[in-house]
């Protein structure tokens, strides 16, 4: 948090403690509170000022365990492509960065939309997948404070490659999946 000194105005009475909430945008929220003499501002975005390093052991811990439901329920593995947030990250790319040919069927899809059926309850849940909807919720916390631009990007059909790709300073990092669908 970045604390700025006010300047006093002479002969002004002090001001009153007073708190207002702006909002600039709907990703974003800043808190401005004035206190006598000191300007204080705190925002509600995302914490990124952790290494991209630790950001993928955070990433490991919370899928650890987790398998993602389909045909072959699979586990979770990380990767980080260094540098590789330089440049905007086109499907063509994605290919390229995974080692796919590139008539590969690339399909994109939001965070929330993949985790749908496993970080949310479901009526449908029995107890073992009701508990994994807590972990579930976890790992999704983790990825949305500490990454941006996250995109979820399937490739292939019926033996999919599930990537979930993040920026974390110049590199792109995420969590990497198969999920069988016939």
């Amino acid at each position: 948090m970045q604390l700025q000194r006010a300047n006093p105005i002479v002969g002004a009475r002090r001001p009153r403690v007073s708190a207002r909430l702006v909002i600039a945008s709907i990703t974003s929220i800043t808190a401005i509170v004035a206190l006598p003499g000191v300007a204080a501002q705190a925002s509600a975005e995302p914490a990124r000022t952790r290494s991209c390093a630790a950001v993928t052991t955070m990433m490991t811990k919370a899928s650890a365990g987790l398998l993602m439901p389909s045909e072959s329920d699979s586990p979770f593995t990380t990767f980080t492509w260094t540098g590789a947030a330089r440049r905007p990250l086109t499907t063509a790319r994605l290919l390229e960065l995974t080692g796919h040919t590139p008539d590969t069927v690339v399909e994109v899809v939001d965070l929330q939309h993949f985790f749908r059926n496993v970080a949310y309850r479901q009526p449908w849940h029995d107890r073992q997948q009701a508990r994994d909807v807590r972990k579930f919720e976890r790992l999704l916390r983790v990825i949305e404070r500490h990454l941006t631009d996250v995109q979820v990007y399937r490739v292939g059909t019926v033996r999919i490659d599930a990537y979930l790709v993040g920026r974390c300073g110049n590199d792109l990092t995420g969590l990497q999946t198969v999920l069988i669908e016939t």
